[in-house]
């Protein structure tokens, strides 16, 4: 039996990097190249800490890169693992992963941007949120600082709940796509 399933960028681990960014491929290949070489533990926490792990060696590699060319090099990423009825999701950026039940998708993560910032401090309204200037701007990802601060979030299936969905921001206008 088949304990964990690791998916290619897409499915399972969702890397993006940066549109407009130097080298932001190479940032998204350097995470997914970190998550194939694991060998994820059977216990959801240890394979948790094992992707941890994982992201902060492609972030030290990414940050390395960044401090040599003078130019931010970076990726979103957005992971999710399930055992049995149990789920992690980790991320950094404006990845999205999204829970789908009784016909209703539910976002499970929050941006890393700094409109997201504005709201949560209550600089800016949501409503307002679409239009603003720093809509695309990210605050988290995976490259562009020494330290990666990952998000975590965790939950069961059980219940009849849905399997959460993984959506990877399409922005025309801004650096994203």
């Amino acid at each position: 039996m088949q304990a964990w399933s690791v998916c290619k960028p897409g499915y399972g681990p969702l890397p993006t990097g940066w549109e407009g960014h130097e080298r932001g491929q190479w940032a998204s290949r350097t995470i997914a190249d970190a998550l194939e070489h694991i060998a994820l533990p059977l216990a959801i926490e240890g394979a948790a800490d094992a992707v941890t792990e994982a992201l902060k060696a492609a972030n030290a590699t990414i940050w390395a890169a960044t401090r040599k060319s003078g130019a931010p090099i970076g990726s979103t990423v957005a992971i999710l693992l399930i055992r049995d009825d149990r789920y992690v999701v980790l991320w950094a950026g404006d990845s999205r992963v999204y829970r789908h039940r009784a016909g209703t998708l539910t976002q499970l993560t929050t941006d890393h941007t700094e409109v997201e910032r504005m709201i949560a401090r209550g600089l800016l309204d949501r409503r307002d949120a679409a239009d603003h200037p720093f809509r695309n701007v990210l605050a988290r990802s995976v490259g562009t600082s020494e330290a990666l601060l990952l998000d975590r979030i965790e939950g069961s299936l059980a219940g009849g709940r849905r399997v959460p969905a993984m959506q990877r921001r399409v922005e025309r206008n801004g650096r994203r796509s």
